[in-house]
């Protein structure tokens, strides 16, 4: 029953897009789903609310992520992991260049499976960590359960270009995290929460954190 209503809320979401990528959703939908079990893709908790959890929340948070800057530079999904949210833009956005930085090996090769079965040709697989990438090379990141502000701002300074915008999804303890950032972030970058949202049939609030690299 789980799945239907997972299934009615992707169409309920995804439709807008029209049905080529909408059915791409669906496929990456099944192909989490049939992989979970051998790499643990997502918590078995959230199994039943996948779509909520995972997709509506990659949706909502990217929406206004791009409200508030345009996604014309290659976006860098920082611990891609299963795919969220990057994956989510590379298939809703096919003319936005998506890069997915995964260390791991196992997540990284699920993540080339999707790529390749979606014929995602806009997206690209890091089997990579973030300290390893360029210095200055991202312009645009996003990141989705990677780590406190605090953590990845300063993992990522020395890889952003002066001026990069890095959109965090976060729950409502993002104060605390904000609070508890050493005083070393905010003279590298500038922070600030975007808009709010809920997921359907959530009461938790979620929020996008913008932090901006200072020159």
């Amino acid at each position: 029953m789980e799945i239907e209503n997972d299934r009615a809320t992707i169409n309920d979401h995804f439709g807008k897009f029209g049905d080529a990528i909408r059915d791409n959703v669906f496929k990456y939908y099944d192909t989490l789903l049939h992989f979970n079990g051998s790499i643990n893709l997502i918590a078995a908790s959230t199994v039943d609310v996948a779509v909520c959890q995972h997709f509506a929340d990659s949706l909502f948070g990217l929406e206004i992520a791009q409200k508030n800057r345009p996604f014309d530079k290659p976006v860098y999904d920082l611990g891609s992991g299963n795919g969220f949210p990057g994956l989510i833009l590379a298939i809703t956005k096919p003319d936005v260049a998506v890069n997915l930085v995964e260390r791991d090996l196992r997540k990284s090769e699920f993540l080339k499976h999707v790529v390749g079965e979606l014929k995602l040709n806009n997206c690209k697989v890091l089997n990579q960590t973030i300290e390893s990438l360029d210095k200055n090379l991202i312009e645009l990141g996003i990141t989705r359960a990677l780590g406190s502000l605090g953590t990845v701002t300063i993992q990522l300074t020395p890889h952003a270009k002066p001026g990069a915008s890095i959109f965090h999804f976060k729950s409502d303890s993002w104060t605390s995290e904000l609070a508890s950032c050493p005083a070393q972030v905010f003279t590298k970058w500038e922070l600030k929460p975007l808009s709010e949202y809920s997921l359907p049939n959530n009461l938790t609030t979620h929020t996008i954190i913008s932090s901006v690299r200072l020159p």
